[in-house]
């Protein structure tokens, strides 16, 4: 699962074992793979930034990514084409449930 920033997401084991990341996988903050741990030092299923899209893709059925591939790429060239170029440009900015903005 991706959060809202999309610089980390959290991973369960079978998400580790199809991704083939093995328990001591050492992170490289220089390529973006960071591996979070628990205070026993085992990975507690957050990854961030580059670690987490290259557990993403690892993971993915090709069949399923292949097919996403096709049948979102309509809906993404008419987004395209009336200014929404990234997905943060989808993202609500109005008022949150109990924030100051919304009483």
């Amino acid at each position: 699962m991706m959060e809202e920033t999309s610089h980390s997401m959290w991973v369960n084991s079978e998400a580790y074992r199809r991704a083939g990341i093995p328990e001591n996988v050492q992170n490289d903050p220089q390529r973006g793979m960071i591996y979070m741990r628990d205070g026993s030092g085992r990975l507690n299923g957050i990854v961030l930034e580059n670690a987490g899209i290259a557990m993403m893709e690892k993971a993915m059925d090709p069949k399923v990514n292949h097919f996403l591939n096709l049948s979102l790429r309509p809906s993404l060239r008419l987004l395209l084409s009336v200014g929404v170029s990234e997905p943060s440009t989808l993202r609500s900015r109005g008022p949150r449930v109990g924030s100051e903005a919304a009483r």
